[in-house]
């Protein structure tokens, strides 16, 4: 049976990674800068809560090149509460083939997440409050082969988040940025492109 648990353990790491040195007041980055702890924990709820709803599991056995959209339900609508107060919806459709005499898969996935007043903890003491400005848009490409345990994610994020906490400091971060993760066995690899709220996307720090 054919399994996408890796294309989302991957498309998490990732992105988590990329936005775990956003911070600072710079190009794409309003008002007083989050730390980047605050902004790792900001983005690790964002892409957490994207990939938990990609819907990327479990393909039944026998399928020969069948599309994506017969095997599942194609659109992606997620609305759940933030862990401490605050909504946030996800909408989006994941469409592609699946080959399960090969072992691959070649999917798409375009997402829409926003945030009306989402508020979770950042550490011990403060908690933080996003809303989308107006959202962060996905458009994720996967490429997996399973037969030669590789897969590679293409991952365009772009948008903007408005933000405060409870310590008084509040502003607004952009993303733009591109980030590739190539995966072989064991191994991962991870680049970027672009900025995330005004820091260099190349210049961040991923897994080796």
């Amino acid at each position: 049976m054919l399994s996408f648990r890796p294309a989302r353990a991957a498309f998490l790491t990732g992105c988590v990674l990329l936005f775990s040195a956003c911070g600072g007041d710079a190009t794409g980055n309003s008002g007083d800068g989050v730390t980047p702890a605050e902004a790792a924990a900001l983005m690790q709820s964002l892409f957490g809560f994207v990939g938990d709803n990609l819907n990327l599991f479990m393909v039944p056995a026998s399928l020969a090149q069948v599309p994506y959209s017969d095997t599942y339900d194609p659109l992606i609508d997620a609305d759940e509460d933030c862990e401490a107060g605050g909504t946030r919806t996800l909408d989006g459709t994941i469409s592609g083939d699946v080959d399960e005499q090969a072992q691959t898969a070649d999917l798409n996935v375009l997402a829409r997440a926003d945030f009306a007043a989402c508020r979770f903890y950042i550490d011990q003491v403060n908690i933080i409050t996003v809303d989308g400005q107006p959202d962060v848009l996905f458009d994720a490409d996967l490429l997996i082969d399973e037969a030669q345990d590789n897969e590679t994610d293409v991952i365009d994020v772009s948008g903007t988040v408005a933000f405060s906490i409870t310590d008084g400091r509040s502003g607004t971060c952009v993303i733009d940025a591109l980030v590739t993760i190539t995966s072989t066995g064991t191994s991962e690899e991870v680049t970027a492109s672009g900025s995330v709220c005004g820091a260099n996307a190349s210049g961040l720090v991923f897994l080796d």
